[in-house]
């Protein structure tokens, strides 16, 4: 071969092999390795480590967060925050999520940014194989368990207390090393997290000169590498720094000791023995920076109001910020959605540090105090050797750990022209002892909401008029355009809310709060079936159609008495043939469930119904329980109402009264929803009644007013259990008694000249008394309302963009049929609502209906009776259920404030 074309040809065999290792270290995924026992490991990716780019081209960080819970309802309610948070550091961080099976079917993990990384061990023994790595270095004949005795003891040990697993951060790096391996840096931290623009933050000499690196809150005086946020050069050396922790490497001895003297496993923060072990080496560096925000000050602005995260319109960069001091609380509400991104603003030149140190680095003596106590949380044995003079630094001052040397070095955070503070995550572990499924507020990254408002009482989602005037979203809370809508949901549930609902509660001591014990979702194909598809709702017309939501419960006692069930059925069917064809959702919840009733249910609603209408605009769940137990009806009545695929919707409507819809109620709330088109934020209230003497629910109008004449016509709550008292608002049945008398009469408007100024006054009474069921000494009344008020909603809340399916849930942990039944319309009437009746339209129970339900009434489980009340709580829980109705009522009233201000509704 010429001399020159073999310089060409190895110049192209050297280009081919360069590609290659690039392609191998950059852009191909790192492939899980399977472990010893060959588990088959899942590493569910349309999103493995893409090549670096952004600020740090040269590096990227791995966060790796072990995830263990023994069912789903263990999901934190606050991982899609998580998710939210972690999109803002996209060309930057991976977050991988290393779990043990309970997330794979977790209904809002789609809705999560590309560099969230689920990894999927399937079990919890397949976690304790790949944590016992910590013990490699130990001979088997040395070993107190053998290995596989071992991993049983660990894997029990952890499902028992999941917690535990914060013990092994300092070891993260060594035991997923093989998920490592495209990574410069990896790291560790907590999900109770709300993370910002870390990119923004993180320094090119925390990547390039550090061994570890950890941000904390300003409490310098305690050299700790901080759990929540510690990041390591990713290299065999520092990733067994942890090696003199003997809890991790020597854990059979740990064990052996514990069960040998029968003593309870004591936990070992992994921020004491790790943290010492730091500072017993002399050739690393270690840098504590100040840099991260807690809720665990109660006199901060985030108590206040709060801590904003607004995303880029643009790109996946967002930011997280608060107020400077509370005074200056009302910029919040006055900055721009992108205001991080203008070129007036210091924050968008990303060549500028937002922290830079200041002065000479000063050199500091070693801890040497005895019975110090700085950390409550971790041994005292670690204490001497981590806690310094508080006067010896301050919350301004850097830390470094050099070579052996302890340093301190003062540092400036630049000033922001907004008058805001920004960080790079907010640590919420206060807050998130109180947060519940359903408390947020809903969010992803389609959303065009582009600000959301963490506080203690939940997330509030930022309504501005630029929104107002530039949002495209749908009206209808299933948010589809009925073209796009596909009728195989059975099989594919894209289409379908993604929202986790809580069907039962379970109250905790410390803190007043509770938990949910049961959670579902649409996306459960497990327990959720889909019995009817609603081919029809592809010419669904939004704006116009009216959708029913309806909810059944039906009790084990009712499920294993086919006759009984039959009767119940046949109530429902009877509402849903007066709804002729138009949008229906409907969802069952079956306790106690038998072949024979599932039979019965997908004969009456599945795709071989016998319907005059058909079934074909209707959507049919039926929920599965094995257990005898009952669930909230609240969670049912959000389900069925987020699925609707309308703008108005009918809900409340209790068919387990016996209530049927009158046969004129379709035409009445069309009517009502094409009158009000043009406006939003509008609520109509339908009454419901009980007829007696052998009277139909098809009455006419005026043939039940000549049954009201004979006093034939009841309030329901007479022919409940005797618990009932009477507690519901009286004004709307007044005003819609007057409003259906004018409506078949109209001649009677003009006689009565005062009729709509009294109508008007009225109306406001009816609003004005809503109001008042959330002051205090109206409490008592909201509890005891015993009525679940069926209402004609507008999804157009009361403020542009706002959706009413979002901001205004009923709460799911007040599960019983009598326990705070008018929370909802109390917070609709806070945020603004204009509440009025729905003339001409009603609800009623028979005899007959009324009958078809008392099966089964004897020996019922908790819930299934009015006179349960919050029956979670079971009557010795007050103060828990105090504390969540202060929650309640608050953050609607605090999200008006937040949005009248940002909508310019100040003047």
């Amino acid at each position: 071969m010429h001399p020159k074309a073999a310089r060409w040809a190895a110049l192209a065999v050297f280009l081919l092999l360069a590609a290659f290792v690039y392609l191998y270290l950059h852009v191909s995924p790192a492939l899980p390795l399977l472990s010893s026992s060959s588990t088959t490991l899942s590493w569910s990716y349309s999103d493995k480590p893409r090549a670096f780019r952004g600020p740090f081209a040269a590096h990227r960080i791995a966060i790796v967060l072990p995830f263990i819970a023994a069912g789903p309802e263990l999901i934190p309610p606050y991982l899609e925050l998580f998710c939210m948070g972690a999109a803002g550091s996209m060309d930057t961080v991976d977050f991988l999520l290393i779990h043990n099976g309970v997330l794979t079917n977790w209904a809002r993990k789609a809705d999560c940014p590309s560099n969230v990384i689920w990894i999927d061990l399937q079990s919890t023994e397949s976690f304790a194989r790949l944590l016992i790595k910590t013990m490699d270095e130990i001979d088997d004949a040395d070993l107190a368990f053998s290995r596989d005795n071992m991993i049983l003891l660990l894997a029990k040990h952890l499902e028992q207390f999941p917690y535990a697993l914060v013990e092994f951060k300092p070891a993260l790096g060594y035991i997923f090393q093989e998920y490592l391996e495209s990574y410069s840096h990896w790291g560790y931290s907590d999900l109770d997290m709300l993370f910002g623009d870390l990119s923004r933050w993180i320094t090119p000499d925390e990547l390039t000169e550090f061994d570890v690196v950890t941000y904390g809150f300003g409490d310098q005086h305690r050299l700790y590498a901080r759990g929540q946020f510690t990041f390591h050069r990713n290299t065999p050396r520092v990733n067994t720094l942890w090696r003199k922790c003997e809890y991790l490497s020597r854990m059979d001895q740990r064990f052996a000791k514990i069960l040998s003297e029968k003593k309870k496993f004591k936990f070992e923060s992994a921020e004491g023995c790790y943290s010492v072990a730091l500072l017993q080496h002399y050739d690393i560096r270690v840098k504590y920076a100040v840099k991260a925000w807690t809720d665990t000050q109660a006199k901060d602005t985030v108590y206040t109001h709060g801590v904003y995260l607004a995303r880029s319109a643009s790109s996946f960069r967002h930011v997280i910020y608060k107020a400077q001091s509370a005074a200056q609380g009302k910029v919040l509400g006055e900055l721009g959605a992108g205001w991080f991104e203008s070129h007036d603003y210091v924050y968008a030149d990303r060549q500028r540090p937002l922290q830079r140190s200041t002065g000479e680095r000063e050199s500091l003596d070693l801890p040497n105090m005895k019975d110090v106590n700085c950390m409550y949380w971790v041994r005292g044995t670690y204490q001497s050797e981590l806690c310094l003079q508080e006067s010896a630094v301050s919350s301004s001052d850097t830390v470094y750990w050099i070579n052996g040397q302890l340093f301190k070095q003062p540092y400036e955070t630049e000033h922001l022209e907004s008058k805001v503070s920004t960080a790079p995550f907010f640590h919420f572990q206060e807050w998130k002892r109180y947060y519940r499924v359903g408390q947020l507020a809903t969010q992803h990254l389609s959303s065009e909401v582009s600000t959301f408002i963490l506080t203690k009482e939940g997330s509030i989602p930022l309504y501005t008029q630029i929104m107002a005037q530039s949002s495209h979203r749908l009206a209808s809370p299933l948010g589809l355009r009925p073209l796009d809508w596909k009728a195989d949901i059975k099989s594919d549930r894209s289409q379908l809310p993604r929202s986790e609902y809580c069907l039962a509660s379970v109250p905790k001591k410390y803190p007043s709060r509770a938990v949910c014990d049961l959670t579902v979702s649409w996306w459960d194909e497990a327990r959720v079936k889909i019995l009817s598809s609603a081919p029809g709702w592809k010419s669904v017309r939004i704006e116009n159609d009216v959708t029913l939501t309806m909810t059944l419960q039906v009790t084990a006692a009712q499920a294993k008495a086919i006759h009984a069930l039959a009767d119940i059925l046949e109530a429902v069917v009877e509402n849903l043939e007066r709804w002729q064809g138009q949008p229906i959702v409907l969802v069952i919840h079956v306790a106690g469930i038998t072949e024979n009733s599932l039979s019965l249910i997908r004969e009456r609603f599945g795709p071989n119904s016998e319907m005059s209408f058909g079934l074909d605009n209707a959507l049919v769940a039926v929920i599965l329980q094995q257990e005898e137990d009952h669930i909230s009806r609240k969670t049912l009545l959000n389900m069925a109402i987020d699925a609707a695929p309308t703008r108005w919707y009918i809900s409340g409507l209790e068919l387990e009264r016996g209530l049927t819809l009158s046969p004129d109620a379709i035409t009445f709330a069309h009517q009502a929803a094409q009158a009000y088109s043009r406006f939003r934020g509008n609520v109509f209230w339908v009454p419901q009644f009980a007829l007696k003497g052998g009277l139909k629910s098809d009455l006419s109008l005026v043939q039940l007013l000549e049954a009201k004449r004979k006093r034939l016509v009841r309030d329901p709550a007479e022919f409940d259990d005797s618990c009932s008292d009477g507690t519901n608002l009286k004004s709307p049945g007044i005003i819609w008694w007057v409003e259906t008398q004018m409506l078949l009469d109209p001649s009677k408007r003009w006689k009565d000249q005062d009729y709509i100024s009294k109508q008007a006054a009225s109306l406001q009474e009816l609003e004005d008394g809503i109001l008042e069921l959330t002051s205090d000494e109206h409490a008592n009344t909201l509890y005891r309302f015993d009525e679940s008020p069926i209402l004609l909603t507008d999804n157009f809340g009361s403020l542009e963009v706002m959706h009413t399916h979002e901001v205004a849930k009923e709460a799911e942990v007040f599960g019983g049929r009598r326990c705070y039944n008018a929370l909802r319309i109390a917070q609709l009437a806070a945020l603004g609502y204009r509440f009025g009746v729905l003339a001409g339209a009603l609800a009623v129970s028979t005899e007959a209906s009324r009958k078809a339900f008392t099966f089964g009434s004897d020996g019922h489980p908790p819930g299934a009776s009015r006179c349960d009340g919050c029956f979670f709580f079971e009557g010795k829980h007050d103060e828990i259920v105090k504390s969540l109705l202060k929650e309640e009522i608050g953050r609607p009233v605090k999200a008006s404030i937040v949005w009248a201000e940002a909508m310019g509704q100040r003047n």
